[in-house]
């Protein structure tokens, strides 16, 4: 027994109804991976964190989102952070994180 097809012009019913609501929005709808502007229609769309792709683009920056994000704990956030004291190098080691090292 097969799936019946999603409403919309790819095989994706969420980016279906990103499409509705971007044309409700009068912006331009058309179903096209945002990286090599390929034609999605009846298409497999793979959703990332920033981007809507094709499948030759998602398998080839698969993996890559995961290495490109910061750790968060790791992340350098100068002055702002409310855990950074300027005069204590580990300002991280009594948060109950571990090590950024490790």
């Amino acid at each position: 027994m097969s799936k019946p097809l999603p409403a919309g012009p790819t095989l994706n019913p969420e980016y279906n109804e990103l499409l509705v609501r971007w044309a409700q929005d009068g912006h331009p709808s058309d179903p096209e991976c945002e990286e090599c502007s390929d034609d999605l229609t009846g298409k497999e769309v793979h959703e990332t964190s920033t981007n809507w792709l094709c499948t030759p683009c998602h398998e080839k920056h698969e993996g890559f989102e995961a290495l490109a994000a910061p750790d968060e704990e790791c992340f350098d956030y100068g002055d702002v952070s409310p855990r950074h004291n300027k005069d204590r190098e580990d300002f991280h080691a009594d948060d109950g994180l571990g090590s950024c090292e490790d």
